[in-house]
């Protein structure tokens, strides 16, 4: 919830400052990293999927990037 939270709260400044919004994800969420951990690995999926969707909606607006940590 607190990527969504954050960039709801703070996407009307960052659109008005052509901002950049910088998640933080996992390599586990595009593959296998032999931790039996399903929920986590879905949760940061979920991240790349919100971070590609405002990348989509604001472009040329506010920048968004995800970093895969692993």
């Amino acid at each position: 919830d607190s990527v969504f939270l954050s960039a709801r709260a703070t996407l009307p400044h960052l659109v008005r400052r052509r901002g950049c919004i910088v998640t933080v994800s996992s390599t586990a969420s595009i593959r296998w990293t032999g931790y039996p951990y399903p929920g986590y690995a879905a949760a940061k999926a979920a991240v790349n999927q919100l971070t590609r969707s405002l990348a989509v909606e604001y472009a040329g607006r506010v920048r968004v990037n995800a970093v895969l940590a692993g």
